[in-house]
């Protein structure tokens, strides 16, 4: 799987997904809405070098009252494209909204991981 592949799966869902963060200057969409970055790699070596690329994402799922139909959406989605996750949930008082964290491990292919 590239990158790109992981935007696409994410962009097909019925929730609006940007990467790292929405524009500060614009308004955010209603919610349920999601944000994605990147955290880290855990590559794989062999013979000095990458042998195999693995990048970590955090897929941050945010909704002002509890919603587990956008919850079981996520779910359903990386599932259904074999995406192993874990979840957390958190609640931030300052804000006032749901932060459901979705960590997933994509395997890079080579294009990826050259």
């Amino acid at each position: 799987m590239t990158l790109k592949d992981f935007a696409d799966i994410i962009g097909h869902m019925d929730i609006p997904a940007r990467y790292n963060h929405w524009d500060a200057t614009k308004e955010l969409p209603p919610d349920p809405y999601i944000e994605y970055t990147e955290t880290y790699t855990e590559n794989f070596g062999a013979d000095d070098q990458v042998y195999q690329g693995v990048q970590h994402i955090d897929l941050f799922l945010f909704t002002r009252t509890k919603n587990r139909a956008a919850e079981q959406e996520v779910e359903r989605v990386l599932n259904l494209n074999k995406i192993f996750w874990d979840k957390t949930e958190t609640y931030l008082e300052d804000e006032k909204i749901y932060q459901i964290l979705y960590e997933v491990s994509i395997w890079l292919t080579r294009s990826d991981s050259d």
